[in-house]
């Protein structure tokens, strides 16, 4: 009876230690992703600015897409882009850089040129070598263009090993 007494006090005391630090962890887990998620915006971010910095892109003579953005673009639903013949126009040609989109790499950043003679992907491959796809209209005809520059390295939270 007495073992039975002491006991019982003792598996409370753990189980609230136990649940505690279950917890503290589980908090500590939730700051680790959201500081692992701005680490990854901002460093994608950087990634960007390097690649539009290499390639010579003026920022001010393009609209800006992410792959949401793309989307957006793609189902007229973008309110910087709204010609819907364009849009029905440079569709195929985003499915052709998409398919040669190095699934290992940054995410695509994408870029339409404010006079709609330009549109080009963008990303950063494992080993830090830059890469831009384009495709710019000539005479009526859009002619695709590849460069490959070597960059700064990956950083590590975009790095997939």
């Amino acid at each position: 009876m007495r073992i039975k007494s002491v006991i019982r006090p003792v598996v409370i005391v753990l189980s609230i230690v136990i649940l505690s630090g279950t917890g503290i962890a589980f908090a500590n887990s939730l700051l680790t992703r959201e500081e692992n998620q701005k680490r990854f915006i901002e460093s994608l971010g950087d990634v960007n600015t390097e690649l539009k910095s290499d390639f010579g892109v003026k920022e001010d003579g393009y609209i800006e897409l992410d792959l949401a953005g793309l989307d957006r673009m793609l189902n007229f639903k973008n309110e910087y882009i709204t010609d819907k013949e364009f849009i029905r126009e440079i569709t195929p040609l985003f499915d052709k850089l998409m398919s040669k989109q190095n699934q290992l790499s940054t995410k695509p950043l994408f870029l339409v040129s404010n006079d709609k003679s330009e549109i080009v992907m963008v990303q950063k491959e494992q080993d830090g070598t830059n890469v831009i796809r384009s495709y710019e209209l000539n005479n009526g005809k859009w002619n695709y263009y590849e460069s490959i520059l070597e960059g700064n390295p990956m950083p590590e939270h975009l790095r997939i090993d």
